[in-house]
């Protein structure tokens, strides 16, 4: 029988998903960034050494990277979600249309 417990390998191929996920969103960032304005830029400057840290924890491959490269993530996305409201904001409240969101 199997146990529930993923594998060495297995995290190891969970974690490089992730960061490739996380590098999507980091440059999805930097294009919102730039239609965003200086408040946008000061708080990412903010958070962008996180990936720094992000990179380091898929290379270390254990239970506790994990969770912390998940928290980067949801925080990398809880920042563009921000930005999307200040984007539409600056567009003199027009919401943004999906089109217009690099996939």
């Amino acid at each position: 029988m199997r146990s529930t417990t993923p594998t060495t390998q297995e995290l190891k191929q969970h974690l490089q998903q992730s960061l490739m996920h996380l590098k999507t969103l980091r440059d999805e960032i930097r294009v919102e960034i730039h239609l965003a304005g200086m408040e946008a830029k000061d708080s990412w400057k903010k958070l962008e050494h996180r990936f720094a840290e992000a990179e380091n924890f898929a290379r270390e491959a254990s239970h506790t990277s994990r969770q912390a490269l998940e928290e980067i993530i949801e925080a990398f996305k809880s920042f563009r979600a921000s930005l999307g409201k200040k984007v539409a904001t600056k567009n003199d409240g027009a919401p943004e249309q999906p089109s217009q969101r690099p996939v």
